[in-house]
């Protein structure tokens, strides 16, 4: 792996979330994490690869199903805080942030997105937008308390959470809420090492057939990253259409969360 490989491979998946101070497991040249992959035939719990806890710091209780169409679903409840998100194996997804009477609300649905506040929305293209529709999208979005409890929230997380396949849920969240905003995708390493090391921690191992779980992902967000840096380019800077560069890249590393999670060792429920 040559050294700029190795640098976007360690920012990706916490995807520019700030952590800070965080550094990423010991991981094999497979691609395993030893220690998990020692701890996994030695019968000892992976509690990284849990699929429900309760962060230690915050409270906060964490929750991953897979529902009987496949989709997944996260759950996050703190205080008035409520979040939930439904990822689809295509990318598709709906998420709903609650806080203090503060309903926010983003769907996907193939090349459709719509942002809501309580009696107030905008819909877009996945692929073409304009400048009237970025302002509506920021006049929605704007001042809402379930965003600003969410994002606090996910700061004060415990670094034994960041390091879980919940805590990388945690992220990705983070990362639609972002790239609505406006947010263009930074490398930050500190920010994304600990979601990267759970993605090792948690690889399918050294019997898998061809690529290891892990491999397959960061190859793919790499990939990803490439391809949002060369639209970015292709666009000039005051192009509205270049906001939408970031959300491609969004739907690409949700799909790759959904494929590494079906590929590796997560025990998760179904509902």
């Amino acid at each position: 792996m040559n050294r700029r490989s190795a640098v976007v491979s360690l920012c990706l998946i916490g995807f520019l979330w700030s952590v800070s101070g965080a550094t990423a497991a010991p991981v094999a040249s497979s691609g395993q994490n030893p220690v998990a992959r020692d701890a996994s035939r030695q019968g000892r719990p992976v509690s990284r690869a849990a699929s429900e806890l309760t962060d230690e710091a915050t409270g906060t209780a964490m929750r991953l199903t897979r529902l009987r169409s496949g989709a997944l679903q996260i759950d996050l409840e703190s205080g008035n805080l409520e979040v939930r998100k439904t990822l689809h194996a295509n990318g598709d997804f709906e998420l709903v942030l609650r806080a203090e009477g503060d309903l926010f609300t983003a769907i996907r649905r193939g090349e459709h997105v719509r942002v809501g506040r309580h009696d107030r929305s905008v819909g877009f293209g996945a692929r073409s937008i304009g400048d009237a529709e970025l302002d509506q999208l920021q006049e929605v979005m704007a001042g809402s308390a379930a965003i600003r409890r969410f994002r606090a929230l996910k700061s004060m997380l415990s670094p034994s959470s960041r390091h879980t396949v919940l805590g990388s849920a945690f992220e990705t969240i983070d990362l639609i809420v972002g790239v609505l905003r406006g947010e263009s995708p930074t490398l930050v390493a500190d920010s994304t090492a600990p979601a990267t090391a759970a993605m090792a921690f948690m690889d399918n191992g050294d019997d898998a057939e061809g690529p290891t779980c892990y491999a397959s992902w960061k190859d793919e967000v790499v990939s990803a990253w490439g391809d949002l840096k060369a639209c970015q380019n292709s666009f000039a800077w005051y192009n509205p259409t270049r906001e939408l560069c970031g959300f491609e890249w969004v739907l690409r590393v949700e799909s790759a969360w959904f494929k590494f999670l079906g590929c590796s060792a997560v025990p998760i429920k179904m509902e």
